[in-house]
């Protein structure tokens, strides 16, 4: 159903009933918009995913499916990865490290990880989607466009949602280059060396560029799953304690935060 019939049908009736079938026709249209996004790559589900996290901008039953997009995207075939590292190092997987495992351990927006080992060290082998730069700038004119016709609608002038615009546009394209993000994972390395609980991975320049960024592999429990119902209660006072003293220090005493940490 659409919003606009919903709107129609709700004059007859209750503000309670209607409450009621409204969030049941968020729930529907937010896995509607969940199926077609998983199928995607680029732009379109980085913003799908910080609006996941933003319940004053959308239903929050958008925020709860949306949310699946951090962990349940769709892996690409094997022999697209290999394109990836043969434009980067002129190599295939296989012949870079000991180890190398062809089924994705996690896929994300940009990329999916695989495992690999060299000398015994097991590693986390974050490696882009190929022509994902050339889908991301497309998506973000896409995005433009798609502002340019909101705004007329719901703003007095384009230019009130050019801010949002241009900050989207600033953390997409930042994303999509890993010696950046090398640069950035080594920088809060050396900010939390002397701490007993935050543990940063090292990063293995030799098998990083462009298009691949290869990391220690560190052992983790997702945190909205550490802090299920199941949960002892102090170990979840723990854990939250630890994360608000994290950020409050990568704040106050460096200036810097991880922005996206999940």
């Amino acid at each position: 159903m659409s919003y606009t019939a919903f709107n129609i049908i709700s004059i007859f009736r209750t503000k309670k009933t209607r409450q009621k079938k409204l969030s049941k026709l968020h729930s529907k249209n937010a896995s509607r918009v969940m199926k077609k996004l998983v199928k995607l790559k680029g732009a379109v589900i980085k913003i799908a995913q910080l609006l996941a996290t933003r319940p004053d901008f959308i239903p929050e039953e958008y925020c709860s499916v949306l949310q699946k997009l951090q962990d349940k995207l769709e892996p690409i075939r094997y022999k697209k990865i290999v394109k990836t590292f043969l434009l980067e190092f002129d190599t295939a997987p296989e012949q870079m490290f000991d180890t190398f495992e062809k089924e994705s351990f996690a896929s994300a927006s940009l990329g999916q990880v695989h495992l690999a080992t060299i000398n015994n060290e097991k590693l986390a082998v974050k490696i882009q989607y190929p022509d994902i730069d050339k889908i991301v700038k497309n998506d973000i004119k896409n995005l433009e466009m798609g502002l340019k016709i909101f705004s007329k609608r719901f703003y007095s002038s384009y230019s009130s949602v050019i801010p949002v615009f241009n900050e989207i546009k600033k953390h997409v394209l930042s994303e999509i280059d890993y010696f950046r993000e090398a640069d950035n994972v080594e920088k809060f390395s050396e900010m939390f060396k002397d701490s007993a609980y935050v543990k940063i991975p090292k990063v293995y320049r030799k098998y990083s560029g462009m298009r691949v960024l290869t990391l220690q592999f560190l052992e983790g429990v997702k945190i909205t799953r550490a802090l299920e119902k199941e949960t002892d209660n102090e170990i979840k006072d723990l854990i939250l304690y630890r994360a608000v003293e994290c950020f409050v220090d990568q704040i106050i005493n460096y200036g810097v935060f991880q922005a996206d940490a999940h």
